[in-house]
């Protein structure tokens, strides 16, 4: 469970658990990095390993265009802030670390971070920079900065940015920031609070807030029954479910359902049990189950051949049923 406490005027997650087992057990690889780490979970993944030498090289860029000291940025994260950054990490992966290795690690990745974006925003990529000679790596590595164990509380962010730029840069933390993740803003999003990006791409997915419905209250908690198909509910006319860029439909089915693998239906968002009460309410209504009832008569009996072979196919299952029937009464009898 995660709980809000203030340190220093700051406001803070007290921890920013793991993926819980139960999730994370149906599809581990979903929830791992690729090609970079940040923060301590996956820290010492020998797999990740190659980046660190291109977050060194990032490193020098900030320092070489920015002109900052490197010792007082460690210095003011050592002082001022790792109490409050290891606050954010479940405790077993962060207290395994030693103080200095600690804020080596969370310096090296901070900085990464904000040279990373200044060189995505400006495009003024180093001619050897690592990312621009493997391209493949660039979408990669955003994917690795939306995962739930591989982040930086973004309050770390926002205070090495204004140690560095002050008021003398021409862009902001947060439009950076949004840039970078511009392709996941399917909602355009133009100001949030930021946690940490997780929270950011959470945040692109949800719809605007609408106002108070009066005809249910608002924190109201229900299991959510919906009583039928996705099938169902179009052939009555409920217009949706989704663009499908995986390889075929059926891929599409099984991504859909795999989505509440290990998930409990209790204490679901009363917006989602509202919906699932619409849906079945829309379902019940003589007109769209006369709708429903209607394209099964059109896509059985649209022409006269077809509504042959329909009930011919009927009637043989029907015989086939009787015959069978027979055939064990005759044994019975017997």
């Amino acid at each position: 469970m995660e709980m809000k406490i203030t340190i220093n005027g700051w406001q803070i997650a007290s921890q920013h658990n793991l993926v819980p087992y139960h999730i994370r057990s149906v599809n581990p690889q979903a929830y791992t990095p690729n090609v970079i780490s940040i923060g301590p979970f996956h820290h010492f993944d020998e797999k990740l390993q190659t980046m660190e030498k291109y977050k060194v090289a990032y490193l020098r860029g900030f320092i070489a265009r920015v002109g900052i000291d490197l010792e007082k940025f460690v210095s003011i994260i050592k002082k001022e802030m790792e109490e409050m950054i290891r606050c954010c990490y479940a405790e077993t992966s962060s207290r395994s670390m030693s103080s200095d290795d600690f804020v080596k690690m969370i310096s090296l990745d901070a900085i990464f971070i904000l040279e990373l974006f200044h060189r995505y925003s400006t495009d003024s990529w180093d001619i050897n920079d690592p990312l621009l000679t493997n391209q493949w790596m660039i979408p990669f590595v955003m994917l690795d900065l939306t995962l739930l164990e591989n982040q930086l509380p973004f309050f770390v962010l926002e205070k090495l940015f204004n140690l560095a730029f002050g008021n003398h840069s021409n862009f902001s933390l947060i439009q950076l920031t949004f840039e970078f993740f511009e392709d996941y803003n399917v909602m355009h999003c133009e100001k949030v609070e930021i946690e940490h990006f997780t929270d950011l791409i959470r945040t692109f997915q949800l719809p605007p807030l609408r106002q108070p419905d009066l005809r249910r209250p608002e924190r109201q908690v229900r299991v959510a029954n919906l009583f039928y198909s996705a099938t169902q509910l179009h052939e009555a006319g409920v217009k949706a479910i989704l663009f499908n860029k995986l390889v075929d439909n059926n891929a599409a089915l099984s991504l859909v359902k795999n989505l509440i693998t290990n998930i409990t239906r209790s204490g679901m968002n009363s917006d989602f049990t509202y919906i699932c009460k619409e849906l079945n309410q829309f379902y019940m209504n003589p007109v769209h189950r006369w709708k429903a009832r209607s394209i099964l008569k059109n896509q059985y009996f649209n022409n006269p051949w077809r509504g042959a072979a329909t009930v011919a196919a009927c009637l043989l299952l029907l015989f086939t049923l009787i015959q069978t029937i027979m055939s064990i009464l005759q044994v019975v009898k017997a």
